[in-house]
């Protein structure tokens, strides 16, 4: 990941590889491969949600050689694909701007409601 350097500094990586033979079984192309996308990204919501929870920063990027890291990872590139590198790390104890980690009390006081006719407008 050139010019990326962050992810030097990261705890722990992790690379998340559609492996397109299994999921062409169920879907067809090209939906085969947006439903990848799909995956990849609702994996990478939920892990920067909850490392933000938890307490580590999470980092996530697309913007890698993929050629370079599917050799690192001992891929093919073609029907081993890296798709997205999700990265988590402590915060700088420094940093002026560090939010303290959300704790289950600040969950179980949030509440979300949306009015009957807004949500039906959005789905038209």
């Amino acid at each position: 990941m050139r010019r990326q350097d962050w992810a030097g500094q990261a705890a722990f990586l992790l690379v998340l590889v559609a492996r397109l033979e299994r999921m062409s079984v169920k879907y067809r192309a090209p939906r085969c491969y947006r439903v990848c996308l799909l995956n990849v990204g609702h994996l990478g919501q939920t892990f920067a949600l909850t490392a933000t929870a938890l307490g580590p920063v999470p980092a996530r990027t697309g913007a890698f050689n993929d050629a370079l890291l599917a050799e690192q990872c001992g891929l093919d590139n073609a029907g081993n694909i890296p798709l997205y590198v999700l990265a988590a790390g402590h915060p700088n104890p420094c940093g002026p701007n560090q939010p303290t980690p959300a704790s289950l009390t600040a969950f179980s006081r949030t509440s979300f409601q949306a009015s009957p006719a807004s949500t039906a407008s959005a789905f038209r």
